[in-house]
């Protein structure tokens, strides 16, 4: 993904080439992740992916669900631009013990309270048996929310792998 935005940059790509492009990538990331919820699996983990509501890049949990599939853990993808609300009743009615919330690498000051108050209406409406989980670089109280056991930050795939391997 980073090297098609280098060459849509560049001009090598066009916008309209990069969103054909895009748009195949999430069709059949999609289908993989489709199939992958109707299998059983022997994990004991459901992981429901998400951004938060004017969160509208999806692609980073498009793969986080492929790499979620790759350890054979159940996925239920909600997709992008989901209010807490939502995430949480999603969450308790297929069970999931982890709620994984992409947010990309948004900075701006008023995404980042946006996002600390978000993240604790999710925690404040979770079971004790579900965990959150934050992937993306995107600012937000890091202090505040690791004091909170049920939290873990995700900041990259190479972290979520490790988190996922622990699991098995």
């Amino acid at each position: 993904l980073h090297e098609v935005g280098l060459r849509l940059y560049s001009g090598y790509l066009t916008v309209s080439q990069e969103q054909a492009l895009l748009s195949l990538l999430k069709f059949h990331i999609g289908h993989i992740l489709f199939k992958n919820y109707g299998q059983k699996s022997k994990s004991p983990y459901v992981i429901s992916l998400a951004t938060p509501e004017t969160y509208h890049s999806e692609f980073g949990l498009l793969l986080y669900g492929l790499l979620c599939t790759h350890y054979g853990i159940k996925v239920f993808y909600m997709g992008p631009s989901m209010p807490a609300e939502g995430i949480l009743e999603i969450s308790r009615s297929i069970e999931a013990n982890i709620i994984l919330i992409g947010v990309g690498n948004a900075v701006s000051p008023n995404k980042e309270k946006f996002l600390n108050g978000f993240l604790e209406r999710v925690l404040k409406g979770m079971s004790k048996e579900q965990s959150l989980w934050l992937g993306g670089g995107a600012r937000f109280n890091l202090p505040k929310f690791q004091k909170n056991r049920s939290f873990n930050f995700v900041p990259d795939l190479k972290y979520l792998d490790g988190y996922l391997r622990e699991l098995m």
